[in-house]
């Protein structure tokens, strides 16, 4: 008799656990022992063993009263029998790792601001909890981080738009207020109340027009006109233009931390609507990863650190 070496023509009926029957009875020659070994009753190994037998249409083991061994086609069937059991040995381990957290990976997308000042700490504190899962973290502009999320290149974004689309699940982490920052020693820093007209008072710099910051600044002073000087991209740029005196900025809180030098000063506003919710994206209806729930589930329980940071930039003024 022929047994042919292709694992679909006997995987479908046999389990991982009646390879591991079949490998031991191979293995202690005996079936008394095989069924110690296994903890099973010897009756109910031997039935097992007889049901494969009758699937495969062949004798795998000569029996007498004194040992057990391989037939021909059992020697055949041992061969397919202990590459296909490690093979499945081998996708159940990988797959206990990935379920257990030991392997796998998180993909977030977020603002720059977040990325810079709450994300690290986290994914520090992730990495040293779940050392043997890849953290992949992109830093970008509110579409781009959810379009990410829409296309499934990232697990999760954290933006201060939800794209109100209806494939998108929102979490609100908190609200990132937004301070004027100038030179020590300027006049707005004295004022108890500071109003838009105040603040359209002095040289301006704004950020992009395009970052999510821009947009909230300007919606919430409009339709007072800043006295606009200079538009640049970066907030370290803009740190150093209004240090040497060019003008004066709006930041939210989570960028403060880059405007912390010694000859600039800041106050946070509390002009209405001049605020940034930032909410915490997933695709709705389908299911995260077990690395990547535990990273989301991790945010969702840090939102009290999130919104420190956020209301005055994470230290004292």
């Amino acid at each position: 008799m022929k047994i042919r070496a292709d694992y679909t023509d006997f995987s479908m009926n046999f389990s991982h656990r009646d390879l591991a029957l079949f490998l031991a009875v191979a293995e202690e020659h005996s079936f008394t022992r095989a069924a110690l070994k296994c903890n099973l009753s010897q009756s109910a190994l031997s039935s097992r063993i007889k049901q494969m037998e009758d699937e495969l249409k062949a004798t795998l083991f000569d029996r007498t009263t004194r040992s057990v061994e391989l037939t021909s086609e059992g020697r055949i069937f041992e061969e397919m029998a202990r590459r296909l059991y490690n093979d499945f040995t081998e996708v159940l381990e990988n797959f206990r790792d990935y379920a257990e957290r030991r392997k796998g990976w998180v993909r977030v997308a977020a603002l720059p601001s977040v990325c810079a000042a709450w994300l690290p700490s986290l994914i520090a504190e992730f990495r040293s909890r779940y050392p043997g899962i890849q953290f992949f973290l992109t830093d970008g502009l509110s579409e781009t981080c959810l379009e990410m999320v829409k296309t499934g290149q990232a697990d999760m974004a954290i933006t201060s738009a939800t794209g109100h689309e209806d494939d998108l699940q929102a979490m609100m982490l908190g609200t990132d207020f937004f301070h004027v920052v100038c030179p020590i020693g300027h006049p707005l820093l004295d004022k108890e109340d500071i109003t838009v007209e105040d603040l359209a008072s002095y040289p301006f710099i704004h950020v992009s027009r395009h970052s999510s910051v821009r947009q909230h600044v300007e919606a919430a002073l409009g339709p007072v006109a800043m006295d606009a000087r200079i538009e640049v991209q970066y907030m370290g740029t803009i740190a150093g233009l209004v240090e040497a005196g060019i003008g004066i900025t709006i930041v939210p809180a989570l960028s403060l931390w880059q405007f912390r030098r010694p000859q600039l000063g800041s106050r946070r506003l509390t002009i209405p609507r001049l605020a940034r919710p930032l909410h915490l994206l997933k695709r709705r209806g389908h299911s995260l990863s077990a690395a990547a729930k535990a990273f989301y589930d991790l945010l969702l329980h840090e939102r009290s650190s999130f919104e420190y940071i956020a209301h005055e930039g994470g230290a004292e003024e």
